[in-house]
């Protein structure tokens, strides 16, 4: 009888590519995994357990990351990703120092992803704020963020109970200042546009 799963080894075959929005141009000076590695430990945050090439690989095949792209690099075939990988990974890591299971982090990691890459990247050396804002409670957040939030906003309701009026992002500096983002929710179908396993 024919089934509509894919086997089991071909479960967690996507490559970071698979990951990037449609359309979205390769990046430029991909890195290998121990290079993502070295990254990540000059980045790692105080208490946390060192992440290495090894936990990387491990989370690829069990499908929390996605997986690298093999090419020719340096006169052999490696595993290469490119330069927000390491976030991904970062990521991982700080999910499960906060408690969380392996399989509570995968669909959060494809999330983060979703909304990281799709953020448009501002100016380089850019410090200013749009036209018109005065300060960064006045930048308006990116229309798939939005999108998420809301949706967040209803699954909350489902869960309580209780209608949703808006969902508050606060953003923390490393010098303590907190910057506030609101995002009023529309009254709607508390289960709307919800995912399926939800």
């Amino acid at each position: 009888m024919p089934t509509t799963e894919a086997p089991a080894k071909a479960k967690y075959k996507e490559t970071w590519k698979d990951w990037m929005p449609e359309g979205a141009p390769e990046p430029p000076d991909l890195q290998t995994r121990e290079d993502v590695v070295e990254w990540i430990g000059r980045q790692q945050g105080a208490g946390m357990r060192p992440i290495t090439a090894g936990d990387i690989a491990y989370w690829e095949g069990i499908g929390v990351l996605p997986r690298g792209v093999r090419r020719w690099h340096e006169g052999s075939a490696k595993a290469l990703y490119p330069g927000w990988y390491w976030l991904l990974a970062r990521q991982v890591r700080s999910l499960q120092h906060a408690g969380l299971s392996l399989d509570e982090i995968r669909p959060r990691i494809r999330t983060h992803a979703r909304l990281m890459l799709s953020f448009p990247p501002a100016p380089e050396n850019s410090r200013h704020w749009p036209p018109g804002a005065r300060s960064p409670e006045d930048i308006q957040l990116w229309p798939d963020l939005t999108t998420e939030l809301e949706r967040l906003a209803r699954w909350v309701a489902t869960q309580t109970g209780v209608p949703t009026e808006r969902v508050e992002v606060h953003v923390i500096g490393t010098n303590g200042h907190a910057t506030k983002f609101a995002v009023p929710i529309s009254p709607s179908n508390p289960g709307e546009d919800l995912p399926k396993d939800t």
